[in-house]
């Protein structure tokens, strides 16, 4: 069974959050020796988020038309 609308508009909402929780570690992990690595993958997974994020938003857009 799929998630309802108002449960994919929660976890579109919690992947947003996530994102800029990620980023703010990124800015945090820059200033490490070793930190600029692990920024990167960082980077890539709050983006990843926030393509989620966006599909989730478009679908039920979709299902509201």
């Amino acid at each position: 069974m799929g998630l309802t609308a108002e449960e994919r508009e929660k976890f579109a909402a919690y992947l947003e959050q996530d994102a800029r929780a990620t980023e703010k570690l990124v800015q945090q992990l820059l200033n490490l020796p070793a930190g600029r690595q692990l920024a990167a993958r960082f980077e890539k997974e709050a983006e990843a988020s926030r393509i989620i994020a966006e599909k989730l938003r478009n679908t039920l857009r979709q299902e509201i038309k």
